[in-house]
Parts: structure tokens; C-alpha cells; sequence
């Protein structure tokens, strides 16, 4: 496989499975979207520790404003005592762990994903995450660091795949493999776009 395809394939599945990858160890639609808020300005304990876990994600660095929404949007769509049930909240409601179990918890997280980051992003800054580790040429190692490259990526891949579809794939497996096919048609446009800047 060439790396060329393998970046291809690598920058659909990461899109598809950007849920999978929000939860990898301990390390991540409701009618109402959460504000963003700073983590340190929220008063709910529970929220903090979501907020605080969502932060020390290894794939993905978010913003303090991203991570407060996080933690915001996953205790209003679940519910503290939900949380404590799936094992994300501690009885104390002040440490807080991304799982990977119980599936109505990815669900939950799915969606907060969506609302406060945007699954097209995260998926594409999980990809750039994992691009560091694995470039190896200074052409490579370049494209990676080059910020103006992963936003207009991030913008093509956006407008033209809308959120809602992708969080529909993420959600459901039998439409993961259509969106798939679907980021692998445009992503050769989008990264040809995003490089030509």
C-alpha cells in the first residue's frame, strides 16, 4: 500500500470512526446545545471532572472552552447518577474517566463530540495527531505541522459532508461503510485543495 492510499484510507477512517477514537483507553442530540464555558468557571463538580478527562485525551488536544461544552453537554444529556451507573463519574462526582463502555455512553460523548468540537475536526485532528508519530520524511513532517494545510482541509471536508451525516455514520454501523466511500471520493480533492492553499 502506497502512503498515498494509506493517508487516504487513513483520513476516511478516521472521520467514520472518530468515535471509536475518542475513548481509546482512559486517555472520549439533545434539543438544546450546551454553552461553551471555560472548565474552571463551571460550578457542577461533575462537569469539572468531564471537562478535566476530556482534556487529557492522548489522540486529541482540545481548547479549555471545547472541553468545558464536553463536560457540560455529557452531564446534561446523561445525567450525573447515569454517569456514576456507567462508571465515567465516581460517586463524588470529581474524578471522571472516557470509556469505551456502555454504548449509550459513546453515544452520549458521539454527540457532544458533535455539538462542541464537530466530528469532521476531531476526526482530522486525531489524523494529524497520529500523521506526527508516523512522518517520517521533512516534506511529510512539514505538512503536518502546517496549520493553514488542516484548516482549509478541515473547511473542505465540512462543506461537503455535513455534520449531522457524520455523526448519522458514526452512530450507526450500517451507514459507516456509505460514509466511508463517500470521504474516500472527496478527500483526494480536499487534500489537493487544502495543499494548494
Amino acid at each position: 500500500m502506497t502512503t498515498r492510499t494509506c493517508h487516504v484510507t487513513l483520513f476516511a477512517a478516521t472521520l467514520v470512526l472518530a468515535l471509536g477514537l475518542a475513548g481509546c483507553g482512559d486517555d472520549p442530540a439533545s434539543e438544546s446545545s450546551p454553552t461553551a464555558s471555560p472548565s474552571a468557571e463551571q460550578a457542577d463538580p461533575a462537569a469539572k471532572a468531564l471537562a478535566a478527562a476530556f482534556g487529557e485525551m492522548d489522540a486529541v488536544a482540545f481548547t479549555d472552552e471545547e472541553t468545558g461544552c464536553l463536560g457540560d453537554a455529557v452531564l446534561e444529556k446523561a445525567g450525573a447518577d447515569r454517569l456514576v451507573e456507567w462508571k465515567v463519574l465516581d460517586a463524588s462526582h470529581e474524578t471522571a474517566t472516557m470509556r469505551d463502555e456502555p454504548q449509550a455512553f459513546v453515544e452520549v460523548r458521539t454527540e457532544a463530540l458533535s455539538t462542541c468540537v464537530g466530528l469532521v475536526d476531531f476526526g482530522l485532528r486525531t489524523m494529524r495527531s497520529f500523521s506526527e508519530s508516523a512522518a517520517s520524511t521533512p516534506a511529510e513532517k512539514a505538512k503536518v505541522a502546517d496549520d493553514d494545510y488542516w484548516a482549509a482541509l478541515t473547511a473542505c471536508v465540512e462543506r461537503q459532508i455535513p455534520e449531522k451525516d457524520v455523526l448519522a455514520a458514526v452512530l450507526d454501523e450500517k451507514a459507516s461503510a456509505a460514509m466511508q466511500q463517500r470521504v474516500e471520493k472527496i478527500s483526494d480533492g480536499c487534500e489537493k485543495e487544502a495543499a494548494a492553499g
